[in-house]
C-alpha cells in the first residue's frame, strides 16, 4: 500500500480545559497527554492513523511536519507476547487523533487531521476534517465521584507469594550475579459496571500533581492509564534532556517526620547505590548518543504526594543521525524498572512476576518531527471491562526486606488506592 498523505486544519479553541473538553466527547478512542511542567497538553477523540511501532511513526514524520505527533506507549519488554488483557496494545501502539485540542502554554487549538492516498481524495480529506470540527461538542465536565468498587483489591501476588519471591529472588541475585531486580506487584480492583477512562484520569491528576499524565483508550472499555513521575526523555531539535530517578521514602504528613524521611534517603547508602546505578546507565547512553553531555541538576530530593525519590537530570547534544528509537533502545529500560545487569534481569522479572507488565514501565508519550518526550509509564493502571488492574515496584538488592518493598509499592500505589478504597 501506498504511503498516506496528510492534512490537518487548526483553529482556536480558547475557554476549554482540554481534560474536561475530552471526558465530555463520546468516542470510543480518545487519548490524553499532559508534559511534567504543565506547558504542553493535548486531548484527542477519534483514530486519523494508528500505527504498530515506534518505527512507522517516524517514518510518517519524514515530511517534515514540526506540528504532527503521533501519542502512544510501547511494551517494558517486546520480547515476551503479551496476554489477553494486554494484546490489543501490540508492541507498540501510537496514534495521530482525528480531533485533538491541544494546549501550548495559553494558547489552546482544535485541530482536524486526515489522511488520503490519492490526489483524487485530497478535496474529500479536507471535507471530513471539517465535518469533523464542526461536529465537536464544546464540554467542560467535571469528574464523576462514584468510584465505589465491589470489594477489596486483590494483589497478585498476595503476601505469602510474595515473600516467597523475594527470597527466592535475594538467593539469584547471588547465583547469577544480578546486583539488582525490580519486581512489581498487580493489584486488581472490580467495579459493578465499566468506568470511563477520562473521568478516572481527572480524578488522577487531582491526586498526582507534578507527573506526566497519559490515557490511551483503544476502546470504550480499555484503557491505559497513569501519573508518572520519571522522564525517559525529552528531545528537542538535537537537545536531550534525561533523569534518573530512583532511591525512595514515603512522606509523612507530620512535617518534622517528612524531613526525616527525606534525610534518611538523601544518607542511605542502599537508595543511593541504587540511584547512582540509573545514573551509571544513563551516562553509558549520553556518551554513547551525544557529541556532548553532562549533568544539568546534582542528586536532589524530590517530592510527590506520597512518596519521595531521589533524582539526577542531564542534558546533551545528540549526534547527528541519531533518531528517538536510538535514543529508547539505549535508554530503556532503566535499572529503576528493570535491574542491573539490564540483559541478566528480564528473566527473573518474567519467572518471579508472573503475569504480563504489558506497557506498564515501558515508554509513553509522544514523537515529532522535531521534538518528542517520553515518560516512563509507572504508577499506572489498564481498565479493562469493569476492573482495573494496578501496578508499581520495587528494587530487590541484597539486604532487601520483603515486607518494607510490599509497603513501598503500597506507597507508590497511594495515587490510586485512596481514590478507590
Amino acid at each position: 500500500m501506498s504511503e498516506p498523505s496528510f492534512l490537518r486544519v487548526a483553529i482556536p479553541f480558547e475557554g476549554a480545559s482540554p481534560l474536561g473538553w475530552l471526558a465530555g466527547q463520546d468516542h470510543a478512542a480518545k487519548l490524553y497527554w499532559a508534559s511534567r511542567d504543565g506547558d504542553f497538553e493535548v486531548a484527542g477523540v477519534g483514530v486519523a492513523l494508528r500505527v504498530d511501532s515506534l518505527e512507522n511513526a517516524m517514518l510518517h514524520l519524514r515530511d517534515g511536519d514540526t506540528e504532527r505527533y503521533f501519542y502512544g506507549s510501547m511494551r517494558f519488554d517486546d520480547r515476551r507476547a503479551p496476554d489477553d488483557i494486554w494484546g490489543p496494545f501490540g508492541k507498540a501502539c501510537f496514534m495521530l487523533p482525528a480531533i485533538e485540542l491541544r494546549r501550548v502554554g495559553n494558547k489552546c487549538q482544535l485541530i482536524g487531521n486526515g489522511t488520503y492516498f490519492d490526489e483524487s481524495q485530497r478535496d474529500a480529506c479536507i471535507q471530513s476534517i471539517h465535518e469533523n470540527l464542526d461536529g465537536v461538542v464544546r464540554a467542560n465536565t467535571s469528574p464523576t465521584l462514584a468510584l465505589a468498587t465491589v470489594g477489596p483489591g486483590t494483589s497478585f501476588p498476595d503476601w505469602p507469594r510474595w515473600e516467597q519471591a523475594i527470597a527466592s529472588c535475594l538467593t539469584a541475585l547471588e547465583q547469577r550475579h544480578l546486583e539488582k531486580v525490580v519486581l512489581a506487584r498487580k493489584k486488581t480492583y472490580t467495579f459493578a459496571h465499566p468506568k470511563d477512562a477520562s473521568h478516572l484520569m481527572q480524578r488522577l491528576r487531582e491526586s498526582a500533581p507534578g507527573a506526566y499524565h497519559f490515557c490511551f483508550q483503544l476502546g470504550g472499555e480499555l484503557a491505559f492509564l497513569g501519573a508518572s513521575p520519571e522522564q525517559l526523555f525529552m528531545r528537542d531539535g538535537l537537545h536531550i534532556d534525561t533523569e534518573s530517578l530512583a532511591g525512595t521514602r514515603r512522606r509523612d504528613v507530620d512535617e518534622e517526620r517528612d524531613t526525616e524521611l527525606a534525610n534518611e534517603l538523601q544518607h542511605s547508602a542502599k537508595e543511593c547505590w541504587e540511584h547512582d546505578l540509573v545514573r551509571q546507565q544513563i551516562e553509558s547512553a549520553l556518551h554513547t548518543l551525544c557529541i556532548d553531555h553532562g549533568v544539568k541538576d546534582q542528586r536532589q530530593i524530590i517530592k510527590l504526594p506520597n512518596v519521595q525519590h531521589l533524582r539526577t537530570r542531564f542534558s546533551g547534544v545528540l549526534r547527528e543521525g541519531i533518531s528517538d528509537e536510538d535514543i529508547i533502545d539505549a535508554m530503556h529500560p532503566t535499572s529503576a524498572v528493570c535491574g542491573f545487569p539490564r540483559e541478566k534481569s528480564f528473566e527473573p522479572i518474567a519467572h518471579y512476576e508472573q503475569f504480563d507488565r504489558g506497557h506498564y514501565a515501558g515508554p509513553v508519550g509522544y514523537v515529532g518531527a522535531k521534538k518528542s518526550e517520553f515518560a516512563v509509564g509507572i504508577r499506572s493502571g489498564l481498565i479493562c471491562g469493569n476492573q482495573l488492574h494496578l501496578f508499581a515496584g520495587a528494587g530487590i538488592v541484597k539486604g532487601s526486606q520483603a515486607k518494607a518493598e510490599w509497603d513501598e509499592i503500597d506507597h507508590k500505589m497511594r495515587i490510586w488506592t485512596r481514590l478507590l478504597e
